[in-house]
C-alpha cells in the first residue's frame, strides 16, 4: 500500500539542521588555530632576544690599611755615673827644722856669689862673682839626708835656682828669705816646690815655686833617698 505522506516528507530538504561532518571540521580548524597561537605566544615570550642589560654597579669597599706603627722609641741614654776622682795623696815628709844660721857659717866679710868667673859688678840678684869664695850651693840643709852628699845636691838645685831667675826678666830686685822643700822626679827635674817659709810676699812666693818647677833637669840625679829636699834660698838687694 502506499505511503505518499511519508515519502514526501522525507524527500524534504531540513533546512534547520548542520551537518555533523561540517561542525566537527570548523572546530578542528578552530582548535590548531588556537594551538598555533599559543605555540606563536610561547616562543616569542621565551625565546625574543634579551635587551641590553644595564651593567651592575658593583660596590667596592676600601679597606684603609692601618697606620704603620710608630718608630721605636731610642733607648734611653742611662746617666753616666759621676766620675770619681781619685786623690792621690801623697806623704810629705814632716818639714824638719831649719836652723836659723847656716850649717856652714862663712866669713861675713865676703858677699854671696857664685864660684865662677862673674862680669863687672853683680848679677842684678845680689849674686856678685866671687872666683874661690863661699858658694851659694853651701846654703840650706838637705832633707832625707845628710852629710856632704845632702849638701852637694841641695847646692846644684840653688844653683839652677838662682840661674834660671836671673833669666826671668819679669823676677823682682827685692830681697828675699824663703824655706822651700822640693820633690825631685827620677829624671832629674824638679816635680814639685811648696813653700815652707814663706817671704811674706804670695806673688813672689809664687814666682819662686814657679821657676823651681821650670829648671832645667839637674846634671846628676840624686839617690831615692835624697829627692825630697828641703832648703833656704836668701837674696841680697
Amino acid at each position: 500500500m502506499p505511503r505518499p505522506a511519508q515519502d514526501s516528507a522525507a524527500s524534504r530538504p531540513q533546512h534547520g539542521r548542520r551537518p555533523k561532518g561540517r561542525g566537527q571540521l570548523l572546530a578542528a580548524v578552530l582548535g590548531l588555530l588556537f594551538l598555533g597561537g599559543l605555540a606563536w605566544l610561547i616562543v616569542s615570550v621565551v625565546g625574543a632576544p634579551e635587551g641590553p642589560r644595564k651593567p651592575a654597579v658593583q660596590q667596592v669597599a676600601i679597606l684603609r690599611q692601618p697606620p704603620p706603627p710608630p718608630p721605636p722609641k731610642p733607648p734611653e741614654r742611662q746617666p753616666e755615673p759621676p766620675k770619681v776622682k781619685e786623690e792621690v795623696k801623697i806623704n810629705e815628709p814632716k818639714p824638719e827644722p831649719v836652723p836659723d844660721k847656716p850649717a856652714d857659717p862663712a866669713p861675713a866679710a865676703k858677699p854671696l856669689g857664685l864660684d865662677a868667673d862673674g862680669s863687672a859688678g853683680s848679677d842684678g840678684f845680689g849674686l856678685a862673682a866671687n872666683k874661690g869664695g863661699r858658694d851659694i850651693t853651701t846654703i840650706g840643709s838637705a832633707g832625707g839626708g845628710g852629710g856632704g852628699s845632702g849638701r852637694y845636691f841641695t847646692g846644684l838645685l840653688q844653683r839652677n835656682f838662682f840661674e834660671t831667675l836671673a833669666r826671668n826678666r819679669r823676677a823682682p830686685l827685692d830681697e828675699f828669705s824663703v824655706v822651700v822643700r822640693v820633690w825631685i822626679g827620677d829624671d832629674g827635674r824638679v816635680q814639685r816646690a811648696r813653700i815652707v817659709e814663706g817671704s811674706g810676699n804670695a806673688e813672689l812666693d809664687q814666682l819662686i815655686e814657679t821657676t823651681l818647677s821650670e829648671m832645667s833637669p839637674l846634671r846628676e840625679v840624686p839617690p831615692v833617698n835624697l829627692r825630697q829636699v828641703q832648703l833656704r834660698l836668701n837674696r841680697r838687694a
